[in-house]
């Protein structure tokens, strides 16, 4: 199974419209029949009705959706945690808040923490 065709995949079941897909994903239509096609033969199930211009997905598709969009999902993150430790960073926080905390209490406080974590990453 490819990364490509599980993203045609995914775009295909949310718009449920192949051209719509490949012109999101800057593709040929053909292009995402075709790992649409690929995708199917590779799981032994059909993901798509196709009845006339229109196609919609088939009990299998609608639980392969949340399934291939947990795959990306983890193949994401992992490339992030990749990414993150090559640059010495081993953990990652995100940090939300109001404005004026930002403006008041936060430089105090983070320039603390990054002094005493430099191994983290931090978003806010």
């Amino acid at each position: 199974m490819e990364f490509k065709w599980l993203q045609s995949f995914i775009v295909a079941a949310q718009t449920c419209n192949f051209r719509t897909a490949a012109q999101q994903l800057h593709l040929s239509q053909p292009s995402i029949t075709v790992h649409i096609q690929q995708l199917e033969e590779f799981l032994h199930v059909q993901l798509f009705k196709r009845e006339r211009n229109r196609v919609q997905l088939t009990e299998a598709g609608k639980l392969f959706r949340l399934e291939a969009q947990q795959m990306v999902l983890q193949w994401e993150q992992s490339i992030e945690r990749i990414r993150l430790v090559s640059k010495g960073i081993h953990e990652k926080i995100i940090i939300a808040m109001t404005p004026l905390m930002v403006e008041t209490i936060l430089p105090h406080v983070l320039y603390q923490f990054i002094n005493d974590h430099p191994a983290l990453e931090i978003s806010i």
